[in-house]
């Protein structure tokens, strides 16, 4: 069975299914994608430039208010450089166990925040001794005092 069979399949159980209302893979596929854009140095208002629709709509699509259909999924993988295919199997585990995230899922997440692209580029030219000052730093700034 492909990935795009077990996917809706995924969704066709769900009992509280409506066809208008965005699912909770929505979120996550446009967290990922929007990861995507900010590793592609695309800015919001530049893909919108260059696409089909407004920057305004590609941001309800990052936040998963709007359905990304797959026409919008091929046409931003064209213009951002990734491969679709790849992409949607990676976040395909993503859809199991009701929602839970897989850990491409979670890295999109944590990667579509602003600046983490930057902090993470940052943080691996950084020697190892200096990868531990920070992240020590990290850790007491965020108040988490375990070893992660």
């Amino acid at each position: 069975m492909s990935n795009v069979v077990k996917l809706a399949s995924v969704f066709a159980d769900e009992e509280d299914h409506q066809p208008r209302k965005p699912q909770p893979i929505e979120r996550i596929i446009g967290e990922a994608l929007r990861a995507e854009r900010l590793k592609s140095g695309i800015s919001l208002e530049g893909l919108g430039d260059i696409t089909s629709i407004s920057w305004q709509q590609w941001q309800k699509h990052f936040k998963g208010t709007n359905r990304l259909t797959v026409s919008r999924l091929l046409e931003a993988a064209s213009v951002m450089g990734f491969n679709p295919g790849g992409f949607v199997n990676d976040l395909y585990d993503s859809t199991l166990d009701n929602g839970a995230m897989s850990a491409r899922a979670e890295a999109a997440k944590h990667l579509s925040t602003p600046g983490a692209l930057e902090v993470l580029g940052r943080f691996n030219a950084m020697t190892p001794e200096r990868r531990r000052i920070v992240l020590r730093l990290m850790r007491e700034l965020a108040g988490d005092d375990g070893k992660a």
